[in-house]
């Protein structure tokens, strides 16, 4: 998961937990160079069925995000508030 307001970041993760018992959070990031660091290690990317990932981060976009990874085994679901 990648969102740049914590807030958002603990009620997915409590929504996941909640009613996706079966899901594993393997990682939860409010900064964009953070979530790229993880991203990018390919033992880390091959781990991931899905990413959460807002709109709007603190340093650019999640579609930037998109465009340093492999996400063709990945399924993306954009969140963002209005």
């Amino acid at each position: 998961m990648v969102d740049d307001e914590p807030r958002n970041l603990d009620l997915l993760t409590y929504y996941i937990e909640k009613y996706c018992t079966h899901t594993d959070i393997v990682g939860a990031f409010s900064e964009k160079k953070a979530a790229l660091e993880y991203l990018e290690d390919q033992a880390n990317l091959s781990e991931l069925d899905i990413i959460f990932l807002d709109m709007v981060l603190d340093e650019g976009t999640g579609f930037d995000i998109l465009d340093h990874i492999d996400y063709s085994d990945i399924h993306i679901v954009i969140c963002t508030a209005p």
